[in-house]
């Protein structure tokens, strides 16, 4: 899938994101990590009601940033794994319902695997 897509969660699968270099990709937001974006790319989301808290799990080095209305969302928590294979780091964060924007930057890769699911919390 390429960036600049909009998602209507909860998704059924995992997604397979192409990411772009950091410097053709027009983000809508700067990334909350100072520095060359390397690869990168922007999805649009859907949050059904009601809110809540969502875990955005990646399976290689890359920086993740929700913003809901221009605003950085602050993580509510945060694991990362260097040795297990097909899983890098998992982001959870509160999603207000309705739109928000997933930006993915500094990754090394131009393809990127993530899976968003709602966790009970």
């Amino acid at each position: 899938m390429d960036g600049d897509a909009t998602l209507a969660l909860p998704l059924t699968t995992a997604v397979a994101l192409r990411l772009t270099a950091g410097d053709a990709v027009d983000l809508p937001h700067p990334p909350t990590r100072p520095g060359g974006a390397a690869q990168a790319a922007f999805l649009r989301l859907v949050v059904p009601e009601p809110q809540g808290v969502w875990q955005i799990t990646v399976a290689a080095p890359a920086w993740i940033d929700v913003f809901v209305v221009g605003n950085a969302l602050a993580p509510l928590a945060f694991s990362g794994v260097c040795a297990c294979p097909g899983v890098r780091k998992s982001l959870r964060f509160r999603l207000p319902a309705g739109g928000v924007v997933l930006e993915i930057s500094h990754a090394s890769r131009d393809r990127l695997a993530l899976v968003i699911e709602r966790v009970a919390r």
